[in-house]
């Protein structure tokens, strides 16, 4: 019983905590033991993608600007 309150709790806290906190409250000494409580959200990964885009500039326009120099070196 003690490890399903344990694996319940470190569950829950990895929706709200970085997972290399996670690891050190956990008492894990290898990150693959952490990995099997981190799961990604769906409203956790968009947020993570949409605040990538607002730090580094990148909007519809800008994107479709990007790629115009890189399709001629593909062909």
């Amino acid at each position: 019983m003690l490890y399903t309150f344990r694996h319940t709790s470190l569950t829950v806290w990895a929706e709200f905590m970085d997972p290399y906190a996670l690891a050190y409250f956990a008492g894990h000494s290898d990150f693959a033991r952490t990995r099997r409580y981190v799961h990604p959200q769906t409203a956790t990964v968009k947020a993570a993608v949409e605040r990538e885009r607002a730090q580094s500039g990148h909007n519809a326009e800008t994107r479709a600007e990007n790629i115009k120099p890189w399709a001629a070196l593909i062909q």
